[in-house]
């Protein structure tokens, strides 16, 4: 059970990495968006404004490399394996994330491999106790 978990974390990690290389793209593109803006001052008063602007910016950067990239990061997870425009939409707005996309999904991911490895030695205390008593 746990070599699978594993197995199966390894492979959802392996599977996300091009989206999390997109997302730390994204986010660095904005940074110098924002830093060329912040140049001119106009954006610098109104803190909504910017972080509106900017998340717009992050958005139309994300659709860019998912469609060119033909990014998907839901195929994983998805039984049938296909890419659909929900999925699509999903994966442009985790990759708008950047990096902290990536991470909450990560640390996600490590709280499902702990609950594996938590039942998994739940399962083998149980079944050492059945056949010690079974010895007895």
């Amino acid at each position: 059970m746990f070599e699978a978990t594993t197995s199966k974390t390894a492979e959802y990690v392996q599977a996300l990495a091009a989206p999390f290389i997109a997302g730390f793209a994204v986010q660095q593109g904005v940074e110098i968006i924002s830093s060329i803006a912040c140049l001119y001052g106009k954006l610098d008063g109104s803190v909504k404004a910017k972080k509106a602007l900017f998340s717009i910016v992050a958005v139309v950067l994300s659709g860019i490399l998912v469609s060119f990239l033909k990014l998907d990061v839901l195929v994983p997870f998805l039984k049938d394996k296909q890419s659909t425009k929900m999925s699509v939409f999903a994966t442009i707005i985790f990759v708008s994330a950047g990096t902290e996309g990536f991470n909450s999904l990560l640390k996600w991911l490590s709280y499902k491999k702990d609950a594996a490895k938590a039942t998994a030695a739940t399962e083998k205390n149980a079944a050492g106790a059945a056949v010690h008593s079974l010895a007895s």
